[in-house]
């Protein structure tokens, strides 16, 4: 990064790397870090802190944007978004951009309640829709196939990477919703 910001002054660098947005926050409060290049999420989560001010947009993988696909099983009566009260969801954790925060704020700018459930077998509050924490993006396509959940919702990157949707399990979806396009990184 120094050779690359020289013309603007700067000499030297270091890295500090923090274990997650929270101990992010508090290096940019401190003074420990002038910059930082996190997910759309996370920067979200910094500046609500009031730590930090999105400036650019910046590639991640290659990639200036991406958005988040909901999925079912092709067998599932649900055909939209809008079916999807009374339907349980497999999100990945509460600090993923596409696995958490971009469903959530659909479901919500959509009118559909979300209920948080304690697990695969609990349900969701009367129209509203509930959602469990599955922890990874292999859980998320994996609850689904195993008819554990209703709804999956992974990146649209995720969705076509093998390593997080084994083509076993994607032939047997279909995807019901995509949302618009978020910067994939700032």
């Amino acid at each position: 990064v120094v050779p690359r910001m020289r013309e603007v002054g700067i000499r030297r660098g270091e890295i500090l790397m923090a274990p997650d947005a929270r101990q992010m926050s508090s290096y940019l409060r401190r003074g420990r870090v002038d910059w930082v290049s996190e997910t759309t999420g996370a920067a979200m989560l910094l500046e609500q802190r009031g730590s930090a001010h999105p400036l650019l947009m910046t590639e991640r993988g290659g990639l200036r944007d991406f958005h988040t696909v909901f999925f079912v099983r092709r067998d599932s009566p649900i055909q939209s978004l809008s079916q999807l009260r009374g339907h349980t969801l497999a999100l990945q954790n509460a600090s993923s951009t596409s696995g958490y925060l971009l469903p959530v704020l659909e479901l919500l700018r959509n009118g559909i309640a979300c209920d948080v459930l304690l697990s695969a077998d609990d349900t969701p509050a009367r129209g509203s829709a509930g959602y469990l924490m599955v922890g990874s993006k292999l859980n998320v396509a994996a609850f689904v196939h195993k008819h554990l959940i209703d709804v999956g919702a992974l990146s649209n990157v995720d969705w076509d990477d093998e390593r997080h949707m084994p083509p076993v399990f994607k032939r047997d979806f279909r995807i019901v919703h995509r949302t618009a396009p978020v910067p994939r990184a700032v």
